[in-house]
């Protein structure tokens, strides 16, 4: 996989760069829509669920950090969230369903592999057709990942030592899918020129109907 990174780390991309190519590929079409919305675990302060909004969806999302669903709030409006939640992702209340349900770059910040299952059992719950989780570290890559960050990140051990990073393996997706009647995909993001693309990979969970 080394030999695929560009030794040169690229200037990373805008926040709208990022937003809008997040929101397009997830639109594009390996989740499933219906006309029921899109809800996101991990929304921060709602940056691709206002790109969604704005292309008409409905939308709703869960954070753990409060101060930035303040921020949804206010960019989105109230009135144009069918729900703003806050809390632990495995306390997801999943009365109110949506078409997709999808997560982006959150999942490397759990705590371990049952942490993630119990957040994937809500995530399923809450969707009624898919369920996307994107930008997932590679655990097929992680010794490239810290390479690399290694080289390029003075001190990365010891500034990022509070700050751990857990890398899934895609197998851990295949036997989720399989044990809870699941079809499933692997995509890669693509975000031209942004270094991280190369140790992640995208997961779609579709519900057999």
């Amino acid at each position: 996989m080394s030999a695929g990174i560009s030794k040169t780390p690229p200037l990373p991309p805008t926040n709208s760069e990022r937003n809008t190519n997040t929101s397009g590929a997830i639109s594009a079409c390996p989740i499933s829509f219906g006309g029921g919305g899109i809800f996101e675990v991990g929304c921060g302060s709602g940056a691709n669920l206002y790109f969604f909004r704005k292309d008409g969806f409905e939308v709703g999302g869960s954070d753990y950090a409060e101060n930035l669903l303040d921020v949804a709030k206010k960019v989105i409006g109230v009135e144009n969230l069918i729900e703003c939640i806050a809390g632990e992702a495995t306390d997801l209340p999943t009365e109110i369903k949506y078409d997709a349900v999808f997560s982006t770059g959150v999942f490397q910040y759990f705590s371990d592999l049952n942490y993630v299952e119990k957040v994937l059992d809500r995530m399923v719950a809450k969707a009624r057709r898919s369920v996307g989780i994107l930008r997932v570290l590679n655990a097929d890559t992680k010794d490239d990942y810290l390479k690399y960050r290694r080289e390029y990140t003075k001190n990365y051990d010891e500034l990022y030592k509070d700050l751990p990073k857990l890398f899934i393996a895609k197998d851990f997706f295949r036997e989720y899918a399989a044990k809870n009647n699941l079809e499933i995909k692997f995509d890669q993001h693509h975000i031209e020129g942004f270094w991280n693309e190369a140790f992640n990979f995208d997961c779609f969970l579709y519900k057999n109907r």
